[in-house]
């Protein structure tokens, strides 16, 4: 369990300035934007972030309400190292907009605090309680109502003037399904209608191989008369259905393949498309197409031959 306030989440930071620079930069690196993130010293404890160098913001750490250069220290990503170009940044002073500047303790591996659609860009996190709205409370997933309960009651003890004011708290899956709602309901759109189409497809299916095995009923009953093996008539019936439904595989997949893909691309970090799911469907079908022949021919071939040809 752990707590922290800032200003906001690591998945969903938008607050984003330009006009940056650091001891050694270029002038054409002050045009580059990046994003701050206002957090407290045990933000990177309850998010999870990795440091890779130096040390995240220490107990303690002054702000620039009241700080100086060597006090105020800022913590950068692994983007931001990148776009300064140097191996180690601990220690370089850091000057972006209104003056405000400070010395680099640490820096922590990428991760995103955008939307999936963006890249990950430079980000600097830094101490300042004033612009540090929002707390957030890391728990262990079980009984959540107690635990809320709890956490408001603790809220109200810390904050007794505050107690007639509504509090506002939602979870990490919330507004992970505020970012991504456009993306979900599209989820359960395709989902919806992949059901309903495989399921027209299965009574298409069953409705064309009734009425062909219908329709050859003498045949099978000639073949049986014949000494002709129920899997032989299978094969024969299955042989030229399988080999259309092979050539329509061969051309939905790869237009399937290049729909999906073309939707990816509008995600800077995407899923890989995998083969095997491509394969397996047309698989399924035609295991289904086989299966409904089987039956099919079987049902067909146990009735009387004889009664069959009188009643064609």
């Amino acid at each position: 369990v752990d707590a922290s306030i800032a200003l906001s989440a690591p998945y969903n930071s938008s607050y984003n300035h330009s006009g940056i620079s650091w001891t050694g930069s270029k002038e054409g690196t002050k045009e580059m934007p990046f994003t701050q993130i206002f957090c407290d010293h045990n933000y990177a404890n309850t998010f999870g972030l990795q440091v890779i160098q130096g040390q995240f913001i220490p107990p303690g750490l002054k702000w620039w309400g009241d700080w100086d250069e060597s006090s105020f220290g800022l913590v950068i990503n692994e983007s931001f190292k990148k776009l300064m170009g140097v191996d180690n940044p601990i220690g370089l002073t850091v000057y972006y907009g209104g003056g405000y500047k400070g010395k680099i303790i640490g820096v922590v591996k990428d991760f995103n605090f955008k939307p999936l659609r963006e890249p990950i860009s430079p980000l600097i996190l830094s101490f300042n309680p004033e612009a540090s709205f929002n707390v957030y409370v890391k728990t262990t997933g079980r009984d959540k109502k107690a635990t809320l309960d709890y956490i408001l009651a603790k809220y109200k003890e810390m904050k007794p003037d505050y107690v007639d004011q509504p509090v506002i708290y939602h979870t990490v899956e919330d507004e992970y399904r505020e970012m991504y709602e456009v993306e979900l309901r599209t989820a359960g759109v395709l989902s919806a209608f992949s059901v309903i189409s495989f399921l027209l497809v299965l009574m298409g299916i069953v409705s064309i191989l009734s009425f062909m095995i219908e329709k050859r009923t003498k045949e099978i009953a000639v073949r049986r008369i014949n000494g002709a093996k129920i899997r032989h008539i299978v094969r024969l019936f299955s042989r030229d259905i399988l080999k259309v439904a092979a050539v329509v595989s061969a051309i939905s997949i790869p237009l399937c393949y290049l729909v999906l893909n073309k939707w990816l691309q509008g995600y800077v970090y995407r899923t890989s498309l995998t083969g095997w799911i491509f394969i397996a469907i047309p698989l399924l079908i035609m295991l289904i197409t086989l299966l409904v022949i089987c039956i099919q021919v079987f049902l067909t071939a146990q009735k009387n031959p004889v009664a069959s040809l009188r009643a064609e």
